[in-house]
């Protein structure tokens, strides 16, 4: 007979106290719970009541490689919110890019991308834009940017270090030598010749600088005829 019966056996022939058959039926209450939620943890790990201490079978929701480990045979664990293994599918990997606030305009998601690692010099791997992020870092002024890499030989491992080169559809520029650019404060102009030996003096916005040539991006039109050096 269990504590709880004999309280409650006790309490019908008016022996025992109204105060400890309702402890008595509260840890009754407490121990089938302990029990229900044990059960359901053995039936989860797919382990039933009479193997216990048995080898212990856990499958990973995923399909991967352990990358981490941090139990060996043997070794007991009685916290069930410790990390024992790590399983991750590395078949793809992706690598995370710092972009200069002036380049986020030329990279687009789906775009083609190259990444020469540091632990294969002069090899480079080839992928595609996942992912460009939306927050501009106010600090370093880059932006994240997330590669995809097929990783079926698992030679590229995460933490691994690597410039990333991206390649977008080429867009028509007008550019100039740099030299053809006057900057006063903040405003920049060339000299537009409008006639033989005639020159005038046209403001402009300009863009990005490659080498020593600039993009203008507003107030000068194709072909147009203009002092390249010299100009001041």
């Amino acid at each position: 007979m269990c504590s709880s019966d004999l309280q409650k056996d006790l309490q019908e022939h008016g022996i025992g106290a109204e105060r400890e058959l309702e402890q008595a039926q509260t840890t009754r209450d407490t121990a089938q719970s302990e029990l229900q939620r044990a059960a359901t943890r053995l039936q989860l790990l797919r382990v039933g009541p009479g193997s216990v201490g048995g080898p212990l079978t856990v499958p990973s929701p995923i399909t991967g490689r352990v990358i981490d480990l941090s139990t060996a045979p043997g070794q007991y664990q009685n916290d069930p919110a410790a990390v024992l293994m790590i399983v991750a599918d590395l078949t793809t990997v992706w690598l995370t890019a710092n972009v200069q606030e002036k380049d986020i305009r030329r990279v687009h998601q789906g775009d083609d991308a190259s990444a020469n690692f540091a632990a294969y010099p002069g090899e480079a791997f080839t992928g595609s834009v996942f992912y460009v992020g939306d927050l501009l870092d106010p600090v370093t002024r880059t932006i994240k940017v997330r590669v995809a890499f097929k990783n079926a030989d698992f030679r590229l491992k995460p933490g691994m270090f690597a410039t990333v080169t991206f390649r977008s559809q080429a867009a028509s520029e007008i550019v100039v030598p740099t030299p053809a650019v006057v900057v006063n404060g903040d405003k920049s102009s060339v000299y537009v010749e409008t006639a033989p030996w005639t020159f005038q003096k046209r403001e402009v916005d300009v863009g990005e600088q490659v080498a020593d040539r600039i993009a203008v991006t507003r107030g000068l039109d194709v072909g147009a005829r203009i002092v390249t050096k010299n100009a001041v």
